[in-house]
């Protein structure tokens, strides 16, 4: 997937697709490192709500891995679901971002992001004043994860 000359990212599972709205991600991270590194390793996950504001994401979670051995390494991530608010409600609908970022002496060298596509999966009901309800439980979220989107960054 991607080489550094010390880091090898050779692959990210997404272990459990599709999710329910307030369900954790969990992803598996495949990895290697050929040098013992002075730090460690960052991974960031950051979903991003809206595309055309800033306010709407939302750093889900941030792991540091030792970088003290050399070897293959295979690491889970149980993620956090992102939190929403009532007045971004509607930008919980359609297509959002899962971004997770690979940082080294806080320097990012790769990011990878996947397309989410958030819908309803079940009933909508409606009250005597034509107001529709939904249940967040009939709310699914579901990662393009055959369609990574991988961007590269020289940090030496």
């Amino acid at each position: 997937m991607y080489r550094y000359p010390s880091i090898e990212i050779s692959g990210i599972n997404v272990i459990k697709n599709p999710l329910k709205l307030n369900e954790m991600f969990y992803f598996q991270i495949l990895f290697e490192l050929r040098e013992i590194l002075s730090e460690n390793l960052d991974v960031r996950f950051v979903y991003v709500q809206s595309p055309t504001t800033k306010d709407g994401d939302d750093e889900l979670d941030v792991y540091a891995i030792p970088a003290n051995r050399i070897g293959k390494f295979k690491v889970n991530f149980l993620v956090a679901s992102p939190t929403f608010y009532l007045e971004s409600l509607i930008d919980v609908f359609g297509i959002t971002l899962l971004l997770i970022q690979f940082t080294y002496l806080t320097r990012e060298f790769m990011r990878i992001g996947y397309y989410v596509n958030n819908e309803i999966c079940g009933p909508v009901e409606r009250d005597s004043k034509s107001n529709l309800f939904l249940k967040i439980n009939y709310i699914e979220r579901n990662i393009l994860k055959d369609q990574p989107r991988i961007t590269k960054f020289s940090i030496f």
